[in-house]
C-alpha cells in the first residue's frame, strides 16, 4: 500500500473528495486519484504530474513526500 493511500485512509477521505482537493475535474475525479493512491499495486498505478505532486505534498503537510511517491512508483514498475 502506498504512503498516499495510507494517509487517505487515516484521514477518512474518499477518492472522489481527495481528487477534488487535488484539482481533478471531469466526470470522475476518483478514478485518477485511485490510480495514484494505488501506485505500488501490480494492477493499478500512475505517477502524478508535477503540479499534482506539489498539491499532494501541501495537502498532506509533507507527510507524503516526493520520495515516497517515487519509491512507490518504482516498486510498481518492477
Amino acid at each position: 500500500m502506498s504512503k498516499l493511500e495510507e494517509w487517505r485512509k487515516a484521514q477518512g477521505i474518499s477518492y472522489y473528495n481527495l481528487g477534488l482537493k487535488l484539482g481533478y475535474k471531469g466526470i470522475n475525479p476518483a478514478a485518477n486519484t485511485a490510480r495514484i493512491c494505488l501506485t505500488g499495486s501490480n494492477k493499478y498505478w500512475r505517477f502524478p504530474k508535477p503540479s499534482i505532486l506539489k498539491k499532494i505534498r501541501d495537502l498532506t503537510n509533507k507527510s507524503v513526500s516526493y520520495e515516497d511517491l517515487v519509491n512507490d512508483y518504482l516498486q510498481a514498475k518492477k
